[in-house]
């Protein structure tokens, strides 16, 4: 069946209408139908992807932010000497967050040259 029969059929069933007016009005329906269709498809992708983008934004912004926290308690590991000033004392210590207040920090050995 080609398109000209159809619009012969279409013709004979809508009696008074001429040509393959009926038979383009349902096409074209059903075109707006598929790109409405392909709207609603491409507004929820963007839906998607904005959502997507939101959640990769929320992951990386607590990642930073752990990231920062784990510095402001992190110490660096180097070897430091330290004097109590109290006795004299000196001590050599792995890093500096575990010299004890108080303590004056030197980041060369002063144990051994005082």
């Amino acid at each position: 069946m080609q398109a000209g029969d159809r619009c012969e059929t279409i013709s004979s069933v809508y009696r008074g209408v001429t040509g393959c007016v009926v038979f383009d009005i349902y096409r074209d329906a059903l075109a707006n139908l598929r790109a409405t269709e392909l709207q609603n498809k491409e507004m929820e992708m963007s839906k998607l992807k904005i959502r997507l983008f939101g959640l990769a934004f929320l992951l990386t912004s607590m990642f930073a932010l752990s990231t920062t926290a784990q510095s402001a308690t992190s110490c660096i590991q180097v070897i430091v000497w330290a004097i109590n000033p109290a006795t004299g004392e000196c001590r050599q210590f792995p890093n500096p967050c575990v010299v004890p207040a108080g303590w004056q920090k030197y980041y060369y050995d002063v144990c051994t040259t005082s």
